[in-house]
């Protein structure tokens, strides 16, 4: 089994080095499902791959999903969250030999992590309206899920599709997403990754969001998607509890407040994960700045 050197990078995901992606990973799919489930982005760079490797790569991630459209271009997302069962996320490969802008992906491990206590807890009652791209029909996800593969509680909200809070008025619900979306947008959130000739991306879209310039020539890229698994809030809560969605708008209502970031956390007891990725403890409470991100309007407690 060839040894991969694995490199993780300032923010969020990992380069890695030594992998021939264009034949069966063999022995070394299990160090690569390994540090996706660790670092959800893993870049390989001087690859040279088809379509047909990128789906036969797809299965050894979880079964291939389809070839996927044209990127939102210009636009934070995190894949098609409109549906029963978002997708894992997608592998991306560049076609040519020309480079093209960066892309930018933000963490929601970290963007989660430096919410204040209060905050996380709050949002972990709530569950979020996904729309499809069509915008016929919208799907309720937990806002705060616990990873499949790492265990770690994540935001899973999406810049994209994301439309409002079950329970709460557009008034209540849009300010706060706009703020979820604006703090995980931050400089501490966000990882720059540089498009080279050979470049290949595995990202997970439900632990990152994803920006690609509108100047990127989508049709440089061949994408497959990654087919997924049903998403679980990171806490149970108890559907009959009225008063769930209240409580929790009473406690943001104080605002939102970000921390200095001053590390990444690592993976807490996972419901499914391989057994050579290291479980360690949750990120601990972060001291908060002084600035308060002000949602407005949402419902008091009574």
């Amino acid at each position: 089994m060839t040894s991969l050197e694995i490199v993780a990078l300032d923010i969020a995901g990992a380069e890695v080095f030594g992998a021939d992606l264009s034949s069966p990973i063999g022995g070394e799919a299990d160090q690569i499902n390994a540090a996706f489930a660790s670092f959800g982005l893993l870049i390989f760079r001087d690859q040279v791959l088809d379509e047909q490797d990128l789906i036969r790569l797809a299965s050894t991630f979880g079964g291939a999903g389809s070839p996927a459209g044209p990127a939102l271009l210009g636009q934070w997302h995190a894949g098609d969250t409109g549906r029963t069962v978002p997708m894992t996320g997608s592998i991306t490969a560049l076609r040519g030999r020309e480079p093209v802008p960066d892309i930018r992906f933000a963490s929601t491990y970290v963007a989660f992590d430096y919410l204040a206590s209060s905050t996380r807890k709050a949002l972990e009652g709530l569950f979020a309206l996904h729309a499809t791209s069509d915008g016929s029909k919208t799907f309720r996800h937990p806002v705060v899920i616990r990873h499949p593969l790492s265990g770690r509680k994540t935001l899973f909200v999406n810049p994209a599709t994301t439309v409002g809070i079950e329970g709460m008025s557009d008034e209540a619900s849009l300010p706060l997403l706009n703020q979820l979306f604006e703090h995980g947008q931050s400089p501490q959130c966000v990882a720059t990754v540089e498009w080279e000739p050979g470049t290949v991306v595995l990202w997970d879209s439900r632990a990152l969001w994803r920006w690609e310039s509108p100047e990127t020539n989508a049709d440089r890229f061949v994408t497959v998607e990654i087919a997924g698994t049903t998403l679980h809030a990171a806490v149970r809560q108890d559907p009959a509890d009225p008063s769930l969605v209240q409580r929790a708008g009473a406690t943001l209502a104080g605002g939102i407040i970000t921390a200095a970031m001053t590390g990444i956390a690592e993976v807490i007891e996972p419901e499914r994960i391989r057994p050579d990725v290291e479980i360690v403890a949750e990120a601990p409470d972060r001291e908060p700045l002084d600035e308060d991100l002000d949602f407005g309007g949402l419902p008091p407690l009574e």
